[in-house]
């Protein structure tokens, strides 16, 4: 067997563990059309213990690991039970990661298990970079009453409205349609590639590990979207999409919250992912997000490479 028909072994038997964007089926469906391959640890009985799953491209003469698109983190992953051999876990992944024979690696990691001084040992740069999750609590009245006035106003305000809120009511493709009208409408490029988009969410809705949500007003126009994908410790807010034009009817506020019902409702943490934009790191704590850190972890190993 190859390292990827073992892990996808692996990823079935750890998806209850594993975060979303380190499974098999998320990066078969997000490096579908560029190559992707996994690093294994394995302990004396051959089996897998830790993982590193990894994008590999190439453009000309360069050679590289890059994070795949709507990706946050890839990085280490460290079967429950086996956190205890951590170190050396990290130096045979390390080792692994140069007999890649590659220009520059870059990926982001989870804060857990990467220890930033065996990594800072062997070159590698690691900067710190931010999230914004929501623990779980089983007490939903305290949960809304932790929001910012603003936000509780703007709830209480599209509930006035009327307003209806649809699971999967949106095809994949009328959602990213709806996605691309409103990005066009600021005047911006959609940076979400349609193909890629598609088999994501189509295989997370297939395999129950995402949904889309939208909210819609009487006259049945839908007002905000969004797309979310979950595995078996979190959902994560991936694809917001939300109309300017209906920003005083309080229905990106409302889809969010109920978001945030349902995950809380499934024993889930709820990730809105990163943004360093000061004003959407304060909209996230507004609805009593905390920031937690994740790192990137970059080397580069070959100096024409560093100019460019």
């Amino acid at each position: 067997m190859t390292n990827k028909e073992e892990y996808r072994l692996f990823c079935e038997s750890e998806k209850n563990n594993m975060p979303i964007y380190s499974q098999y089926w998320w990066m078969e469906a997000g490096c579908a059309e560029k190559s992707w391959d996994v690093l294994l640890v394995k302990n004396s009985r051959q089996e897998i213990i830790a993982s590193l799953p990894y994008l590999l491209d190439e453009k000309i003469i360069l050679k590289y690991v890059q994070m795949p698109v709507l990706t946050q983190t890839n990085g280490i992953y460290i079967k429950k039970g086996e956190e205890q051999g951590k170190d050396s876990i990290t130096a045979d992944l390390q080792s692994q990661i140069e007999r890649l024979n590659l220009d520059v690696f870059y990926q982001n990691f989870p804060a857990t298990p990467v220890d930033e001084d065996k990594f800072k040992e062997k070159g590698y740069t690691i900067k710190e970079r931010t999230s914004y999750i929501i623990e779980n609590t089983p007490d939903i009245i305290a949960l809304f009453k932790s929001l910012d006035q603003s936000k509780q106003r703007q709830i209480k305000k599209a509930q006035r409205n009327n307003l209806i809120l649809c699971c999967n009511k949106m095809t994949v493709e009328q959602f990213y349609a709806y996605h691309d009208h409103l990005i066009s409408k600021r005047g911006m490029r959609n940076q979400i590639p349609e193909t890629i988009f598609k088999r994501l969410a189509k295989t997370a809705l297939e395999r129950n590990q995402g949904c889309i949500w939208s909210i819609e007003g009487e006259d049945g126009e839908t007002q905000s979207a969004l797309f979310m994908v979950w595995d078996g410790q979190k959902a994560y807010y991936l694809v917001p999409a939300n109309d300017r034009d209906y920003s005083t009817t309080g229905a990106p506020t409302m889809l969010t919250w109920e978001a945030i019902k349902w995950t809380m409702q499934k024993g889930k943490t709820f990730d809105f992912e990163g943004s360093m934009v000061r004003s959407i790191a304060n909209h996230y704590r507004q609805f009593g997000a905390k920031a937690t850190t994740y790192y990137s972890v970059s080397k580069l190993y070959k100096w024409p490479f560093a100019i460019a």
